[in-house]
């Protein structure tokens, strides 16, 4: 290459190549005529339903052993545990921790709990004014018990975020902890004028898991005297009211997780902290905007040197951290089900199902 680019071969990890003739029929509708090389082809799609693929009977490597997969949306736990119980479902994906003792005790099912490079955190948006105070973003993380949120969510499951990227990430550095400590919280919060405390608003999936999260971070912010207002959304409204111009944003706090695929820390904090990618360019919606932070990035996708590296994106953890971008709240390892007639299905890491070698044995 011309010049160093720290990221490529992380990137070269998720390379894709999209059919010329497929651009040039379908353009920008390509998303609605999906196609690709693989085991599976693209059969239908129902807008908040389903999804269907089926066997690519042309396919150039080991063919499916399945005719199809049909991956369902089912927002309710307890109606995917149910699914599952009665054979409508051979795998759900996530699996709800407080459903694991009825699966475990089903006889036919196997629990599965992969290690995730999956943040949990919500998003402060700091064009509000009560947020744009970093003594008021770091009291509402001192106001947060990370343990109880990774027992009360993921019954254990998960450790409590210590960076703003997880451990598993190339140059993770390990912060100084925000302990639970609610007097440091209202001293802080007194600090900065707001010792009655102010009102908020949550944003989030409207499924179990979410809703519950919400609530968690509703009530521990609510012993600091913070008012928070638990609105659910379907995602498709949750995406269409996060993705405007600054202008028209209306946002609060999100209740969000991310995942860098390409497991790069650039990945896990390009996106979602760096100064051009506020919305709707991107997920920035702590509208975090630091020269000093980006220049650091900047600096480590320019550089090949581990020590390098290591040094620059510790920085910039360390400035997010000390910033207190978001509520830091936990990594959590992922829980899925399935039958026991069904194997080589599985959750990647990053969440992504893969299903290319499943095999139904009944």
């Amino acid at each position: 290459m011309a010049e160093p680019y720290s990221t490529f071969i992380n990137k070269m990890s998720q390379f894709c190549i999209i059919s010329p003739a497929a651009i040039e029929e379908y353009g920008n509708d390509i998303m609605y005529h999906p196609c690709g090389t693989g085991p599976f082809k693209f059969g239908e799609w129902v807008e908040g339903d389903h999804t269907t693929m089926v066997k690519n009977e042309e396919y150039w490597g080991e063919p499916a052993s399945v005719d199809s997969v049909t991956i369902r949306e089912v927002p309710e736990a307890g109606s995917r545990t149910a699914m599952l119980q009665t054979g409508e479902a051979d795998m759900i994906y996530p699996t709800a921790a407080d459903q694991l003792s009825v699966l475990e005790g089903a006889g036919d099912v196997d629990v599965h709990a992969v290690t995730s490079n999956i943040m949990r955190y919500v998003t402060l948006n700091t064009n509000v004014e009560a947020l744009s105070d970093v003594r008021v973003r770091q009291a509402m993380n001192y106001a947060i018990d990370k343990n109880a949120y990774c027992q009360v969510m993921y019954s254990g499951y998960g450790t409590p975020a210590t960076s703003a990227a997880p451990n598993c990430i190339l140059y993770y550095q390990e912060q100084t902890p925000y302990d639970y400590d609610l007097d440091k919280a209202k001293s802080l919060l007194e600090e900065a004028g707001y010792a009655d405390g102010f009102d908020l608003t949550i944003w989030g999936d409207n499924t179990t898991q979410e809703i519950k999260g919400m609530t968690f971070i509703k009530q521990q912010l609510e012993q600091i005297g913070i008012n928070v207002e638990v609105l659910p959304m379907d995602p498709a409204t949750v995406s269409d009211k996060i993705y405007v111009p600054l202008e028209d944003a209306e946002i609060n706090m999100w209740y969000v997780n991310w995942s860098a695929s390409d497991f790069s820390m650039d990945g896990s904090l390009r996106s979602l902290l760096y100064s051009t990618m506020c919305p709707p360019t991107s997920a920035n919606t702590v509208y975090y905007n630091n020269p000093d932070f980006d220049k650091l990035m900047d600096d480590a996708l320019a550089t090949a040197d581990t020590e390098t590296l290591a040094d620059l994106y510790g920085q910039a953890q360390k400035m997010a951290w000390d910033d207190a971008v978001w509520l830091f709240l936990g990594n959590d390892q992922l829980l899925y089900s399935t039958k026991s007639y069904l194997s080589g299905a599985y959750v990647a890491p990053d969440g992504c199902i893969n299903f290319a070698g499943a095999v139904l044995a009944q």
